[in-house]
């Protein structure tokens, strides 16, 4: 734990600090501090430490000593704007400008009207573009310029499934518009109970009669010695 002082090496102004960490690479958090940092740059300050302490109740006290000792606050030459211990002992800290940043949000907003924006917070809907073109049938031409101007264009809906065709094999699963052999329960395929010889006119059928779930069924129909079994067609 040490009171530091930092001392900008092109005009000679300084700040007194404290620092819980002995952070080395940390200068201060005042505020006129950090604006002169951004404009000469962390390489043009310098850091020596005036004081180590042993405790927090020490830092406090020992960082107004030294602020008032350059009496920091009245002085020109020093950045620091109180003569008393006041930020975190942590280290670096929010500036204040950076905490009212929703005023001056506000403030820059203000008198000015975002309908679209009202009507989507009252949870009503947005007018549709397409609502314009609904029952319109498209020509070729207006069918290719649409065509062209999304050349180039990434979809957003890549790497999403496709809720529309949810339930639907996609094209080259298994063939064109096909799915493949094993991948689940063919609903309209007829199923033979081994043990009792019944037979079931759809897997739906027989599910809901043993109230079997979907995926169970699945692995029954799987295992070739299950008792259930698809029915060949001869």
């Amino acid at each position: 734990m040490i009171v530091y002082l930092t001392t900008n090496l092109i005009n000679g102004k300084k700040y007194i600090g404290k620092d819980r960490n002995n952070n080395p690479h940390y200068l201060g958090g005042g505020v006129l501090l950090k604006i002169d940092i951004q404009i000469f740059g962390k390489i043009n300050f310098s850091k020596e430490i005036l004081e180590v302490c042993s405790s927090l109740e020490e830092l406090k006290q020992k960082e107004v000593y030294w602020l008032e000792h350059f009496k920091a606050s009245q002085n020109s030459n020093f950045y620091n704007l109180t003569n008393k211990s006041r930020g975190s002992d942590k280290g670096p800290t929010k500036t204040q400008l950076y905490l009212n940043r929703g005023k001056s949000i506000s403030k820059s907003r203000k008198g000015k009207q975002y309908p679209l924006a009202s009507e989507a917070q009252k949870g009503l809907k947005k007018p549709k573009v397409s609502k314009a073109l609904k029952g319109r049938i498209k020509t070729e031409e207006h069918k290719l310029k649409i065509s062209e101007s999304k050349k180039g264009i990434p979809s957003k809906r890549k790497g999403k499934p496709d809720l529309k065709q949810k339930g639907k094999p996609k094209p080259g699963a298994g063939g064109k518009g096909k799915s493949k052999l094993g991948a689940g329960p063919k609903s309209g395929k007829k199923i033979l109970n081994v043990e009792t010889e019944e037979i079931f006119f759809s897997v739906k059928e027989c599910m809901e009669k043993f109230g079997i779930h979907k995926r169970k069924m699945y692995i029954i129909l799987k295992d070739k010695n299950g008792k259930f079994q698809y029915v060949k067609n001869k």
